[in-house]
């Protein structure tokens, strides 16, 4: 008797297992593979793909890649690719905080260092410098570019309106140099539903 209980448990276990192995199976049949995300993160930033792997992030399933560029710096990238749908998510530049202005002793500068590093690079880019190098990685308009600080390090953050939606893309002012680029592909969609909103409103009134 015992010995059926045990065999029909074992049975049941299984197939509760191999149910569980195809709803795993069917779900990543859904995704686009990793060779076509690495083809988006290339594409994205032009560079030799690390190393990639499938995470999950606010219940959404991303594949997170690690690219190096072919330059003189040897700069790294981490790219995320929707697993789903393939649009890139974000690129931002892995610099392991190599950016922050450090003294002879190792430690972090103090405010006045800060400062004055502040002032070395306002020699940099201009505004206007900085908005055509964000053009030459993401199409569409800008539509403002703001001046941010990043330890110490000038930034210029652009936003680009384009079919998909608002794209955020950092530049260092120094260089030149592509810090991120964030996309945001739901911005319009709010702004429509806003509109909506607002016109129900009005008919309401």
């Amino acid at each position: 008797m015992n010995k059926k209980i045990m065999i029909g448990t074992i049975a049941v276990i299984a197939a509760l297992g191999g149910t569980g192995a195809a709803v795993a199976a069917e779900s990543h049949a859904s995704y686009i593979g990793k060779e076509k995300a690495k083809a988006a993160a290339l594409q994205a930033v032009p560079s030799k793909v690390t190393e990639i792997e499938l995470d999950n992030e606010r219940n959404v399933a991303i594949y997170e890649i690690d690219v190096q560029k072919n330059d003189a710096k040897r700069t790294e990238f981490e790219i995320k690719i929707n697993a789903a749908t393939g649009s890139v998510l974000s690129v931002k530049e892995d610099d392991d905080d190599d950016r922050k202005p450090v003294t002879a002793k190792g430690s972090t500068t103090t405010a006045s260092k800060s400062s004055e590093s502040k002032e070395a690079v306002n020699a940099g880019l201009t505004a206007e410098q900085a908005k055509k190098l964000a053009l030459k990685q993401v199409q569409g308009e800008a539509v403002k570019t703001e001046v941010e600080w990043d330890d110490g390090i000038k930034e210029y953050e652009v936003t680009v309106r384009t079919g998909k939606g608002m794209v955020e893309v950092t530049i260092a002012a120094a260089d030149g140099r592509l810090i991120s680029i964030d996309y945001d592909e739901d911005d319009d969609d709010e702004d429509e539903d806003e509109d909506d909103n607002r016109e129900d409103d009005r008919e309401n009134e």
